[in-house]
């Protein structure tokens, strides 16, 4: 009987130190500073405009909170500037802007910071492309310029999408730029 308890107690104690303790984390952490905020908070909304956070900023412009959203977008809504943001559970991620000069001056850094920085670029490549995205230049344009344009435009969002590593997150905006 004393054998088959110190079995079913090893067996117990086995196991019991081979069970991962470790949580997934389940939440982002957002800090920043925004420079001449013309307002002392801004919020976050999900693809449904649904608004699913409202981060409060200090005097100097600092803010940190803690998130807990799922891996999808989310519109930073602050005044009548807007961005989008790509967070998952385990993002530390640091945001800085000029409101003044929103989207020159927005970067990020901290972990998840390379897949919004990507967004940020691509929102400069688009405003700067749009003269030529317009319905009314490419309806002026012959078929072959319409398809060159096409490719150069391609390429030009090709491009800034070379240095990410995020596998999945390439797989969605080579769809998106197709």
């Amino acid at each position: 009987m004393k054998k088959i308890l110190i079995i079913l107690l090893s067996v117990y104690v086995f196991t019991a130190c081979n069970k991962d303790t470790s949580k997934s984390i389940d939440y982002e952490i957002l800090t920043g500073n925004i420079q001449n905020a013309p307002v002392d908070k801004f919020s976050l909304s999900d693809l449904q405009n649904k608004k699913v956070a409202e981060i409060k900023l200090d005097e100097q412009g600092n803010f940190a909170d803690t998130l807990h959203l799922p891996t999808s977008y989310y519109k930073l809504n602050m005044g009548n500037q807007y961005t989008w943001l790509y967070l998952k559970p385990g993002d530390n991620l640091r945001l800085e802007l000029d409101y003044n000069d929103f989207d020159k001056t927005l970067t990020f850094s901290g972990k998840g910071a390379d897949l919004n920085n990507y967004l940020a670029k691509k929102m400069l490549k688009a405003i700067e492309l749009r003269p030529k995205t317009s319905y009314r230049y490419f309806g002026k344009l012959n078929e072959k310029d319409f398809v060159s344009l096409q490719d150069s435009i391609y390429k030009a969002f090709d491009e800034l999408l070379k240095d990410i590593n995020d596998e999945e997150f390439k797989i969605w905006k080579n769809l998106e730029i197709r």
